[in-house]
């Protein structure tokens, strides 16, 4: 993207662009797959510090190559590809980046002027339960049990 500024710059520079498209498709697989993994999405809430690397440099390329290229690739597919990465954030408890990723691809749409169809969660995307998710000590605990004694051992 380095020097690229207009979709003009990208016209006369078919290589550049044959690039552009390359990575613009490996952004797209990259949310895909961790979208379509719903052992991923369940264990995002945990391992966004590191497994969200791919998909913060995949999100960020697109909205950055996006404006520049979308006369010259699939935008519909991309704009529901941050639409998956925005709904995995919110499964994962980070509300304001999936508010975030929603805002900028409601933009991007507008620029690009491409329709994409609302959001609908289906029982298999709906949001996990991230409050009280892990078992504690006190969910453990049987409150009403006597404790039990602890016999005293004779010391020679």
């Amino acid at each position: 993207m380095h020097g690229v500024e207009l979709a003009d710059d990208l016209m006369s520079d078919p290589i550049r662009l044959g690039f552009i498209q390359r990575a613009l498709d490996s952004a797209s697989l990259i949310i895909q797959t961790q979208f379509e993994s719903e052992t991923f999405r369940q264990s995002f809430h945990y391992t966004m510090d590191y497994n969200g690397t791919p998909t913060y440099y995949a999100i960020g390329f697109i909205l950055k190559a996006l404006p520049i290229a979308h006369e010259f690739v699939d935008c519909k597919r991309l704009l529901v590809m941050l639409q998956q990465a925005a709904r995995m954030f919110e499964q994962a408890g980070a509300i304001d980046a999936a508010n975030e990723l929603r805002t900028d691809g409601e933009r991007l749409a507008a620029l690009t002027q491409t329709v994409v169809s609302p959001e609908v969660f289906t029982n298999s995307e709906a949001p996990f339960p991230t409050l009280f998710d892990i078992p504690s000590f006190f969910d453990e605990m049987v409150w009403d049990d006597d404790f039990p004694a602890l016999g005293t051992l004779p010391l020679d």
